[in-house]
């Protein structure tokens, strides 16, 4: 009986989100098949652990306790980073990742290039990295801080905008106003949120569309005063609009949670 195997299957499972039915039918094995695993009274065979490996996205290695210190060490980081379940263990409200401050890091450079050296074109393009950043780490975390993003969510939205504005940039030479294309990132995920939250009266919070706002408000400001710079600095508040929602969020939780005890 390998009780390590089986506890670490057990804990594979259930990190991933998964009952014993689920990942049964996903390996198209029985029910029972698994639970055996898992009280080791039997071991999953090569298929199976192949399996195993794809569907929880590991090693076969690390499935049967075969991991280098060097591979650990840097699993340990990444997880710690972007965020990890332990079975039994009470959910972070947003990983590291979330929590590190890349848009202010991004802004600071931006002036401090600028102001320092003089140097605003075509420095502003690291401003492009902020929605790929934040994509990137939405789509690794996905599932892990509560429900899970569906298929729209998840598209490369951000991705697909800068590749088509370098695209025009470089190619045709349109720089400007292609650039306007960006303010349809905050706008897509704002209808996106309307859609999935639509009829749920415990998410209005997100059915307000701040950013699409925030983008009408900049090409007023642009188009009929002339203020494209410095107008753009409003978009820096739906990072804190979306701050004070997610707050808001957190206090109703504990508010639901705090009357149902």
């Amino acid at each position: 009986m390998n009780t390590n195997l089986a506890k670490r299957l057990e804990d594979l499972r259930i990190k991933n989100g998964l009952t014993q039915r689920q990942l049964a039918e996903r390996l198209d094995i029985s029910r029972q098949a698994v639970s055996k695993w898992e009280r080791g009274e039997s071991e999953p065979d090569t298929d199976n652990l192949v399996g195993l490996a794809n569907i929880y996205g590991v090693s076969i290695d690390e499935i049967v306790g075969f991991k280098n210190k060097e591979s650990s060490d840097f699993a340990s980081k990444r997880e710690e980073f972007f965020g990890y379940e332990k079975p039994n263990d009470k959910k972070e409200e947003k990983s590291k990742a979330y929590m590190f401050p890349f848009p202010v890091i991004v802004v600071a450079v931006f002036l401090g290039i600028g102001f320092g050296f003089g140097v605003w074109h075509p420095t502003w393009l690291i401003f492009m990295t902020i929605p790929l950043y934040y994509y990137i780490v939405g789509w690794v975390t996905n599932g892990k801080y509560g429900e899970r993003k569906n298929f729209w969510e998840l598209f490369p939205y951000p991705i697909i905008v800068v590749i088509a504005y370098f695209i025009l940039g470089v190619y045709f030479n349109m720089w400007h106003p292609t650039w306007l294309i960006f303010m349809t990132i905050p706008i897509y995920y704002s209808i996106i949120k309307i859609l999935k939250y639509k009829g749920d009266d415990k998410k209005v919070w997100a059915l307000f569309p701040f950013p699409v706002l925030v983008s009408v408000i900049f090409l007023i400001m642009g188009f009929v005063w002339g203020f494209w710079h410095p107008g753009w600095l409003i978009f820096l508040t739906i990072p804190i609009w979306a701050f004070f929602t997610e707050k808001n969020k957190k206090n109703k939780g504990n508010e639901e949670s705090g009357s149902s005890e």
